[in-house]
């Protein structure tokens, strides 16, 4: 029987896993592109179950279905880049620096120390609506023996960058009430 265990640097929401990060653990599970679906907040910490099947994995506490990922085929249509300018610029304008509603998340928390968040701040780039951008040089603890970052690194710094780029202001986020827009 396998099984999967998330250490706590990995957190999003307070005492669940980052989404990112775990979408990217269960996609190597997978071997390739995947589509990770969430059906409960992941504990920290602790042994969680792994079930293969025929086309991905699902992922269990004890009888509770967590996850599931399973092979899939991406289409995207990918905007122009952001020049490494922009993206600074971009970082700079991160509107949550200030009430943040997860300042611990593993990817974009701005309570992180250096070395242990991977200290992502997507601001939104002027003149392109929902394209968020940041600048990140992956720290060393990132990457394999080879210094190679790791897949869920990968995953987990698009998630929290793409949840900025349609998700503010909050309309909702996990574990908090939802904020108005206006005053």
């Amino acid at each position: 029987m396998e099984h999967l265990s998330i250490d706590e640097r990995f957190c999003g929401p307070p005492n669940a896993a980052n989404g990112g990060y775990l979408g990217g653990r269960l996609a190597r599970l997978v071997g390739g592109t995947a589509e990770v679906t969430f059906r409960r907040a992941t504990p920290l910490g602790r042994e969680l179950r792994i079930e293969r099947v025929d086309d991905g994995a699902d992922l269990h506490d004890r009888d509770a279905p967590l996850a599931s990922a399973r092979r899939a085929t991406l289409q995207l249509e990918v905007p122009a880049p952001v020049a490494l300018l922009e993206a600074h610029a971009a970082a700079r304008a991160f509107p949550r620096f200030v009430d943040h509603p997860i300042p611990r998340c593993f990817v974009c928390g701005p309570d992180r120390p250096a070395g242990d968040g991977m200290r992502i701040f997507p601001g939104p780039v002027p003149g392109r609506e929902t394209i968020y951008a940041a600048p990140w040089v992956p720290e060393e603890s990132l990457g394999d023996e080879r210094g190679i970052v790791l897949e869920e690194h990968h995953w987990a710094a698009l998630d929290c960058t793409g949840a900025f780029a349609v998700n503010e202001p909050p309309r909702c986020w996990a574990g908090s009430r939802p904020r108005s827009a206006g005053p």
